[in-house]
């Protein structure tokens, strides 16, 4: 007789073991899911780039500087879901981690629902106000009007994903992602050259990924993992006020990325379509080039949610530890990396001289400042699971008014498109080390807040 298998178990594997992995290897399971999704849209536009027409490319950078703000409201609420299931699972409460776990995911679809609906029909304004102009502006345009369809359901994967993480299942997460970037990978060179759809094959490549994300990742949650609180509107009406405690910090400090890449690619229009295409393909290889960075905060957030939850805050330090010296080592390699690839680069994505120059620029040392934004990821992580996620949103809007904002006018100014990608790229070097500072103070706080009173 046939039995079904039973439930894997949701505990708390992050409150006892290893903290980290040494800064000489890496946590692989994020590592690998993460940077597979990132490496799939550098491809986009590689591809794209072979269509031998600067064009397209920019059409590309202003389509993701416009897909950032709402890719970033996305981001933000699986963020919410793996503190809310991390929370839960640490305190051994697997039925509100179930039910935090699909009310965080019906609240993002309808929001990110009506986000996505508002940006299609607005989409050739916010392209124009990001400085498109003719064609590019066209092919941004044609490019949106497909991906933004698919954005509710990145949403629910996105939290599918995230849940996976809270329960301490990166490698689950990691096969649920890959099997995503795997799609789009098929599809990318069939769509775009042997259909001959081009920008548009790109944006269906991109819809079919989203579709396997969730179905591959509540597949997991629901049948290995039996998480499942099937949808109630009234629990639903009672868990909003949590989702939102930490949605709304995490929304915010989510979107000032967007907003500085936004202001950067307005300031770069002028400068001409070569100078948008040089920075597309830049903020397509700063996630590849760093997706460790990007992986790190991933693996720090369940680390930290759990083992606040068990009040082991000398485990979190210790957390937080491993995290600077993974970061920086991380920054020195992809550095060196990008110097001796530096010449390549351009080629391979045919750039004319002057999109060239500015890669090589950029590929020279410029890559470097982004250490400090790395030192942001990890700490907001630690802020929303130690429940301080407004410092996230401080430190975020600190670093856009008065790192990203005045930096990249004042290299304008300077040094044109130059000194644009340096102002980009430097925006946390002022708020990351208060952060640093901040974050080891209030680990110290609750940790003697924990301690037991003595009359």
């Amino acid at each position: 007789m046939h039995r079904t298998p039973p439930p894997a178990t949701a505990t708390a594997p992050f409150i006892a073991g290893n903290i980290l992995p040494p800064p000489t290897t890496t946590p692989p399971a994020p590592n690998v899911g993460i940077l597979a999704t990132f490496i799939v849209d550098f491809v986009d536009i590689l591809f794209i780039s072979h269509l031998d027409d600067a064009h397209l490319i920019a059409g590309m950078g202003f389509a993701a500087a416009a897909l950032y703000f709402i890719r970033a409201v996305a981001i933000a609420l699986g963020i919410t879901t793996t503190v809310l299931v991390a929370r839960a699972i640490g305190s051994g409460a697997r039925h509100r981690a179930a039910r935090y776990a699909w009310d965080t995911s019906a609240f993002s679809f309808l929001l990110l629902t009506l986000l996505a609906a508002l940006a299609w029909f607005a989409r050739e304004p916010i392209l124009a106000a990001l400085g498109a102009r003719g064609a590019s502006l066209h092919h941004a345009a044609d490019y949106l009007a497909i991906v933004l369809i698919g954005l509710p359901l990145l949403a629910l994967g996105n939290c599918g994903t995230s849940t996976l993480f809270a329960l301490g299942s990166a490698r689950l997460a990691m096969y649920v992602s890959l099997s995503a970037t795997a799609t789009q990978a098929v599809l990318d060179p069939i769509l775009i050259f042997v259909c001959g759809w081009g920008l548009q094959g790109a944006a269906l490549a991109s819809l079919a990924a989203q579709m396997v994300l969730v179905v591959a990742a509540w597949y997991v949650v629901i049948w290995r993992y039996r998480l499942r609180a099937p949808l109630c509107l009234r629990l639903l009406a009672l868990n909003i006020p949590a989702i939102i405690a930490i949605a709304v910090p995490a929304v915010l400090t989510n979107l000032t990325s967007p907003l500085a890449t936004a202001y950067a690619a307005r300031e770069m229009a002028p400068f001409g379509d070569d100078a948008v295409a040089a920075f597309a393909v830049i903020i397509r290889l700063v996630p590849v080039g760093f997706a460790l960075l990007f992986s790190l905060s991933a693996a720090v957030a369940p680390i930290v949610g759990q083992n606040a939850g068990a009040a082991r805050y000398d485990r979190v330090r210790q957390t937080l530890t491993a995290a600077l010296q993974f970061n920086w080592l991380t920054v020195a390699v992809i550095g060196l990396s990008l110097f001796l690839l530096r010449d390549a680069l351009p080629q391979w994505f045919k750039l004319d001289d002057n999109a060239a120059a500015l890669l090589r620029f950029y590929c020279s040392g410029a890559s470097l400042l982004f250490g400090f934004k790395g030192m942001i990821f990890f700490i907001n992580a630690a802020y929303n699971n130690l429940g301080r996620p407004f410092y996230s949103t401080a430190s975020n809007l600190a670093g856009l008014m008065f790192g990203a904002l005045p930096l990249i006018s004042l290299g304008a100014w300077l040094l044109g498109p130059r000194g644009i990608i340096l102002g980009h790229m430097a925006e946390a070097i002022l708020t990351a080390p208060v952060c640093w500072l901040v974050v080891q103070r209030l680990v110290s706080r609750l940790e003697t807040a924990s301690l037991p009173r003595h009359p």
